[in-house]
């Protein structure tokens, strides 16, 4: 057995990096005697070249006590932290998280100011309030020349901020931008389009800065697009002219796995435009949460033969109902979904019925339906499925199923995979809850959710004793 630490070290790392493997390394580090923690540091300074910067994090706030310190490379401060305490030890971070810090346009100076930040590759300033002057200070700075991931997410940059990003010199190495909720809007846009710093960004997010579709067709047309693999373009205003100049846009066709477009307007045309896209066949997650589609917008995305490729389909709170359930049930080209994300759609029991008797299924692992329609007789069907056998996942919540659907979900034998199941707001009595808990139908489940079905505190606790390390809400 190894006992002495720079022993230990040794051995570490030459194992695969890991969370449990970096504590261990700073334990055998603060366990070197003084006059050996430089030849520790070096060492694992050497063999941790090759190991993933987000692994090697540690408390800002502690730094000057922790011999190991040298070595982090991933740092988040903490709410309460002031960053001007802790900015001295971040010469050796690349990646810093100042997320939620309520740094407002003041704060962002003195960050801009830091002399000890030279090494950034990832900063992420979400929801600060920095604001258009803010963003200002931060452009002029230069500590944005050497980032690949900038996260400014929610700070009311405006029109004005995203001028002044644009106008940043060196930011042609980014490959990581979040600007989510800004409030840029057309202007904010064309001046990013203008700039060229949007090309070669892989992972884009552009939500909620009501873009619109004249905007989105400035951004497509740009011919900036072709390195990207992830756009986010939720609520941005988009009708079905703003999904058609998506689906139009060859440039996404170099690439794109993913896209998110919920909480825009673009209807059933937009989906047909998508859905008869050319471009969009390398997509593997397509997320249409809130777009007012109806059964007609679901018909066309499962009639599609461009979408095959496809392992994540999300269309809650739309319209679909039944004939739209059917549709997709119905579809030959779906096959290769594992997640399928229908809640608040409409859904009854003829829709149900159409999804358990559908074989196009068998890959799928997470079905969720919660606030949907299907009451005891739609639960019962998809209980009685034989098409479901590797669901791990099914969210059934706020669908009126009651005693009489969660008693025939207990003799679902296809449903043997189980690790999560939503049964909240069902009107299920403490009775049948009871033997939802208690009996060994779903050998696999892990966590069972039952909140809303009318239980008090006692019968909880009950419950809880009851559950044998089942992982309950009530």
């Amino acid at each position: 057995m190894v006992e002495d630490p720079l022993s230990q070290l040794r051995v570490l790392l030459h194992g695969e990096p890991s969370p449990t493997v970096w504590g261990a390394v700073c334990r055998c580090i603060e366990a070197l005697d003084s006059d050996l923690v430089e030849v520790g540091l070096d060492y694992a300074a050497t063999h941790m070249a090759r190991w993933p910067d987000a692994l090697r994090t540690g408390p800002p706030e502690r730094a000057a006590a922790l011999p190991w310190w040298p070595l982090v490379r991933h740092v988040r401060v903490p709410a309460g932290v002031l960053l001007e305490s802790v900015l001295p030890h971040l010469f050796c971070v690349t990646r810093l998280d100042l997320s939620e810090q309520t740094l407002g346009p003041e704060g962002v100076g003195g960050l801009a100011d830091s002399a000890d930040l030279g090494n950034l590759t990832f900063l992420n300033l979400s929801n600060n309030n920095i604001g258009p002057q803010g963003m200002r200070v931060l452009a002029d700075s230069g500590l944005l020349a050497s980032l690949s991931a900038l996260g400014l997410g929610n700070n009311g940059i405006g029109p004005g901020g995203a001028q002044a990003l644009a106008e940043a010199e060196g930011l042609g190495g980014l490959v990581r931008l979040d600007l989510s909720h800004n409030g840029i809007r057309q202007e904010g846009t064309a001046a990013l389009v203008a700039s060229g710093v949007l090309e070669g960004v892989a992972w884009l997010d552009l939500s909620g800065n009501w873009i619109g579709d004249d905007g989105t067709r400035l951004l497509t047309d740009s011919g900036h697009l072709a390195g990207t693999e992830m756009l986010a373009f939720r609520e941005n205003g988009l009708e079905a002219a703003g999904a058609l100049a998506l689906a139009s846009c060859g440039d996404l066709a170099k690439g794109l796995s993913e896209l998110y477009l919920s909480g825009n307007r673009i209807g059933d045309e937009g989906a047909a435009a998508l859905a008869a896209s050319e471009h969009l066949g390398a997509l593997t997650r397509l997320v249409l949460a809130g777009c007012w589609i109806g059964a007609e917008g679901a018909a066309a995305l499962a009639a599609s033969t461009r979408l095959g490729s496809l392992s994540l389909l999300g269309l809650t709170s739309n319209r679909i109902g039944d004939e739209g359930a059917a549709a997709l049930a119905a579809s030959r080209h779906l096959g290769g979904l594992s997640q399928l994300h229908l809640r608040s759609n409409r859904i009854g029991k003829v829709g149900a019925r159409a999804l358990a008797a559908s074989d196009g299924f068998g890959s799928l692992t997470e079905l969720q339906l919660d606030s949907n329609w299907l009451g005891s007789q739609g639960a019962a069907a998809l209980a009685q499925s034989e098409h479901f056998g590797a669901l791990m996942v099914l969210g059934l919540a706020s669908n009126r199923i009651g005693d009489d659907g969660a008693r025939a979900l207990l003799g679902a034998r296809g449903l043997g995979n189980l690790v999560e199941l939503g049964l909240g707001f069902n009107d299920i009595g403490e009775e049948m809850m009871r033997t939802l808990v208690t009996r060994p139908h779903w050998p696999k489940l892990a966590r069972l959710f039952l909140h809303g079905n009318g239980m008090d505190s006692e019968a909880f606790e009950a419950f809880c004793d009851a559950s044998h390390g089942l992982q309950l809400t009530f």
